[in-house]
């Protein structure tokens, strides 16, 4: 089926994030007013491109935050705690910053968080603390 009988959907979002098709990411969200993305599909394939990109569009700089610790770039999580962030903002599953930074096992994002302000006891869904999810 071709685009021109049937409209993408966010499964169709999913794919081009998984290929890392920036061009049709960009596509998609823009010609067919796609706005919602699944953020953990850029974590779990590791597309930094088009997390930035929905954060361009979107400018939700405290949900996308939770997010950018598990790309493990200390300038990027720098740049975000520059614009005044919530470190403590969770997302649906109520997972923090702190959360993923443990996750990725980045010491030196995990003291950033921590100096900021990060909560060493949230807990996400299940009941694990960052500390927890660290070891």
């Amino acid at each position: 089926m071709c685009l021109e009988q049937q409209d993408p959907d966010e499964e169709c979002l999913k794919y081009a994030i998984i290929s890392h098709n920036i061009d049709f990411v960009t596509y998609l969200m823009d010609e067919y007013q796609i706005d919602e993305m699944n953020l953990s599909d850029c974590l779990d394939y590791n597309n930094i491109q088009a997390f930035f990109y929905y954060y361009d569009r979107t400018q939700l700089i405290n949900t996308c935050f939770v997010y950018v610790p598990y790309f493990k770039n200390l300038c990027v999580c720098e740049y975000f705690i520059l614009q005044e962030v919530d470190v403590n903002k969770k997302d649906d599953r109520q997972i923090t910053a702190l959360h993923w930074a443990s996750l990725s096992n980045n010491v030196e994002i995990l003291d950033l968080l921590i100096s900021h302000g990060a909560d060493l006891e949230a807990k996400d869904k299940s009941g694990h603390t960052p500390l927890l999810l660290a070891t």
